[in-house]
């Protein structure tokens, strides 16, 4: 049709996002509710509101779930058949070595390129591809495109990191034929899952250089399998070179990345760019159809990287300077011998260490920064940080982490950082990497004390996570993510732990339970693997305490927490605790049974207070009597967050015959009619008509003087179930009667209510919604705008963020919230 796609990963941080959006031009974005509701999400890091309301205004929103728009009303004729070969068909976002990402912009050709008419893979109706890669990694090209330009079968994973048993058994269950992994993770199933890989026919390895003994491993055991390591920059369209593996000889110390694929050129060439002979190291130059159109808005890098081809007859034909030092060998394959300059492979992610020294160097209190991969006893390269404070005591590890976290992805924070006096330079001034002092690998201190292993169990556990991170000591409360892990590592230290406990571990459960500690009671003899724990990680990083919410009536409310959690910084992690019915367990039918199902969940992720809870509507509800529960057993609860959460069977349903009160009312009133008339016309009658009707019951209940409306509520008054999809009314009505039937002890703590001015029931009629007479320590109101349904929904929940942001900065500094 013309036009071009661009890949972004939701994952990542959001001014990273924004700018991809902004640089890429980007006018559609398709987005799953739960990955990222609106565009508004994004706008809110652009750096001007200039940059702010171009977005807003030149992006269009598809929302893809739960209600998609009809298609029907669309015309139903082909679009004209406009693009080109050299048209552009995407855009992939790379690191780069300023600390700007570069956008490289693939051409049509390119792709066609890459799998039809090739020779390095059988490509044909018959092949059964996996798409696992990540959409914004430019190996999914292959994955995509290889099956669906030539009549094949595309599997797509499900959309989570999963273990290595997981990966295996998925892998036989749909009889992949055709599978490509990076090095890492390559390496990882030959270790583990190898009897998984003898179904597939064509095996594609790279990213980063293979481990010869893996290699040899899989053309023992696996000989009908075969194993191709494949080599490509972003910039030559996945793949430039190729090398069909079936023998190593006893003397290689490395495996030959081959030779070029079919309409792909390259040349080994010196500093004067001129070939170079055989056996001699030269920098690798690639040309041909796979060749991108360039860097989208960087001509000057476009220039110095993509130059004139003095070898071909076209003028017009470029080569492009991968910056990868190789040489020919005897057999006319090539060896990979490194980098010419400080770029490196992270889980096959491109990583430009001067991405992350920009960042770095942007901290006030460093004064001098470099970042270097090396290699831990588990072969895994980690990021290794080395910093000059700018004076005095450099920050902990833990802050400069939490520094980087909001504007970098986890596989780009360095797991280390050593201080240094001084950076060694060479005798030209600059960086002398070889000159480095080995990292410091050892625990960074943090404010919480050292503890070790308790017993045989927590310390083979901690045995493993030495091994996979490459840190010890290891204490039994230090976080994995603040160890330096992220999912790469997360997925071999769940095979680790399932290979020595020969127990199922799902690599979620590392992210739920991130501790030492918490993964022991998991595994332990007296834990009820049968089950499972309701919490789940919506940001698991970061070094404060975590907020956990509950669920809402339907089960769900986590696209509101997870937009929540966006805006509260990458050092605040933030987790969910989700509903049993939903999930197609059976339900709590009481909100004390339920409470206390939660709390010996959260204990189970955190053992003791301060805890830190909240919840919407429903949820605060439950969040409440979670904080009785915890205040009653001798815990303290530090922050009870209620978002637009009123209390059943209280007074809050009392009329307040005053003057200021019924000014309130009627107020609350004209504000939720003025919102009911901003909605679509089918949404606003609905609406209209049930709060009619509940409003017609709650004064007859008035003027019948009956004080506690709760008592006599009904479901009907408490939620329009026909609002709600038919496969999801019985956890509604199954929540909706036991918020009837709760009757809300006193809490001695201290209520935070987030509010809006109306409510659904237009029957606010105390500003504390009622909390006042149950609360003890007093309830602190924070008026935010917005509507019941739309609280946390963009813009009002950047509103919310901020006034929760606050409350916890005044927590942290022994202040009431």
């Amino acid at each position: 049709a013309g036009g071009a796609y661009v890949p972004l990963d939701p994952d990542s941080p959001k001014e990273r996002l924004q700018f991809m959006l902004q640089e890429a031009g980007v006018k559609v974005l398709l987005a799953q509710t739960a990955a990222l509701a609106t565009v508004e999400d994004l706008i809110a890091a652009a750096p001007t509101s200039a940059d702010a309301a171009a977005l807003a205004r030149n992006v269009v929103v598809v929302r893809l779930e739960p209600n998609p728009p009809p298609v029907s009303p669309e015309c139903d004729s082909a679009p004209p058949d406009s693009a080109s070969p050299d048209d552009l068909a995407y855009v992939s976002f790379t690191s780069g070595s300023t600390g700007q990402l570069k956008a490289v912009a693939v051409p049509h050709r390119g792709v066609v390129r890459l799998v039809k008419n090739t020779d390095y893979l059988q490509f044909t109706p018959d092949q059964v591809f996996l798409q696992l890669a990540p959409v914004a990694f430019d190996a999914s090209t292959l994955e995509l495109w290889g099956p669906l330009l030539n009549g094949g079968r595309l599997v797509m994973f499900p959309p989570h990191v999963p273990s290595l048993t997981e990966l295996g058994a998925f892998i036989q269950r749909h009889k992949i034929t055709t599978l490509w992994l990076t090095a890492g993770l390559f390496h990882a199933m030959v270790e583990e899952q190898i009897e998984a890989l003898k179904g597939v026919r064509e095996l594609l390895a790279g990213g980063d250089v293979l481990s010869v003994a893996h290699v040899r491993k899989v053309l023992e055991q696996v000989p009908s399998c075969r194993l191709v390591n494949g080599y490509g920059p972003t910039e030559n369209t996945t793949f430039t070179c190729c090398h069909t593996l079936t023998r190593l000889a006893p003397e290689d110390r490395s495996v030959p990345i081959g030779r070029p694929i079919a309409n792909t050129r390259v040349y080994v060439l010196d500093d004067h760019q001129q070939p170079v002979p055989v056996g001699i190291p030269g920098e690798l130059y690639a040309g041909g159809d796979g060749l991108a159109r360039g860097y989208l808005n960087r001509p000057d890098l476009t220039a110095e990287r993509f130059l004139p081809d003095p070898f071909s007859p076209d003028r017009a034909a470029r080569l492009y300077r991968t910056g990868d030092q190789v040489r020919w060998r005897a057999d006319g394959v090539l060896e990979f011998l490194g980098r010419l300059d400080a770029q490196v492979k992270i889980s096959g992610f491109r990583v430009e260490l001067g991405e992350i020294e920009a960042r770095l160097a942007e901290h006030p209190e460093v004064r001098a920064c470099v970042v270097v991969a090396h290699t831990v006893a588990s072969g895994d390269k980690r990021l290794a940080a080395y910093i000059v404070p700018a004076e005095g005591k450099a920050p902990p590890a833990a802050a400069l982490q939490a520094f980087l976290r909001p504007t970098l992805p986890p596989h780009l924070v360095p797991a280390s950082f050593t201080t240094l006096a001084a950076l060694p330079l060479t005798p030209n001034g600059k960086v002398d990497r070889r000159a480095l002092p080995p990292p410091d690998l050892s625990r960074a201190p943090t404010p919480e004390p050292f503890v070790g292993p308790r017993d045989p169990l927590e310390a083979r556990l901690a045995a493993i996570w030495e091994k996979v991170l490459g840190v010890r000591p290891i204490g039994v409360h230090d976080r994995f993510f603040d160890l330096g892990g992220y999912s790469m590592l997360a997925v071999r230290l769940a095979a680790q732990v399932e290979k020595v406990f020969d127990q199922r571990l799902a690599v979620n459960a590392i992210f739920q339970f991130p501790t030492i500690a918490q993964l022991a009671r998991l595994l332990g003899p007296e834990s009820e693997p049968a089950t499972p724990s309701a919490l789940v990680a919506l940001q698991p990083e970061g070094t404060q305490p975590p907020l956990v919410f509950v669920h809402g009536a339907g089960g769900g409310m986590f696209w509101g927490y997870h937009n929540l959690a966006r805006y509260l910084g990458g050092d605040q992690p933030v987790y969910g605790l989700r509903s049993r019915g939903a999930e197609g367990g059976e339900e709590f039918a009481a909100i004390p049974e339920m409470a206390t199902q939660y709390v010996r969940d959260l204990r189970a992720f955190q053992p003791h207070g301060p805890y830190y809870l909240g919840g919407y509507c429903f949820g605060g509800t439950v969040a409440y009597e979670m904080a009785r529960q915890l205040v009653a057993q001798g815990d303290r609860v530090a922050l009870l967050a209620l978002i637009n959460c009123s209390p059943p069977n209280s007074s809050y349903s009392r009329f307040p015959w005053t003057p200021r009160g019924v000014v309130r009312f009627l107020g609350n009133l004209l504000y939720s009619a003025s919102y009911m008339f901003r909605l679509k016309p089918d949404d606003r009658r609905n609406l209209i008509r049930w709060r009619a009707r509940v409003l017609k019951k709650r004064l007859g209940r008035l003027l019948r003087l009956r004080p506690r409306g709760g008592q006599g509520w009904e479901i009907d008054e408490v939620v329009d179930l026909s609002f709600q999809p038919a496969e999801g009314r019985q956890v509604w009505e199954t929540h909706v009667q036991a918020l009837i039937k709760y009757q809300p002890g006193p809490y001695p703590g201290r209520v935070t209510l987030f509010r809006t001015r109306g409510h659904p029931a237009v029957c606010s009629f105390d500003e504390a919604y009622g909390w006042g007479e149950l609360a003890a320590g007093g309830v602190t109101v924070k008026v935010v705008p917005g509507a019941h349904e739309s609280i946390l929904d963009e813009p009002h929940v950047r509103v919310v963020a901020r006034e929760l942001a606050q409350c916890l900065t005044r927590l942290r500094n022994d202040q009431t919230p």
